[in-house]
């Protein structure tokens, strides 16, 4: 269950008046709460002294910075170099697999 952040500040100041999930779930039907998701809330409640979740928790954006960019070139012209190389030097590999693997990485 997702809480707005509205339901998590109501969650909060009424359970420390006395509130329990139970009564929550009881006095608050439209929300479709359930006793468990309450229960966690309030968990993360007593634990944290919070119910906001924890700074950078969850799923970066992006993992495209800079320097994995750069690695990542770095990478593919080192494989390039070196399927050249394998492109010389050993006779038992298909010469037209490695040209489509070299122009794949190239690409």
């Amino acid at each position: 269950m997702v809480f707005s952040d509205e339901g998590k500040n109501l969650i909060k100041s009424l359970y420390l008046k006395g509130y329990t999930a139970k009564r929550f779930t009881d006095e608050f039907p439209e929300k479709s709460w359930t006793k468990r998701s309450v229960n966690r809330l309030l968990k993360k409640l007593w634990d944290t002294g919070t119910v906001e979740g924890r700074s950078g928790s969850g799923r970066p954006r992006s993992a495209r910075t800079e320097e994995n960019v750069e690695t990542v070139n770095d990478l593919t012209s080192r494989c390039l170099h070196m399927l050249k190389y394998f492109k010389y030097s050993v006779n038992t590999l298909n010469n037209k697999y490695i040209n489509t693997l070299i122009i794949q990485l190239h690409a």
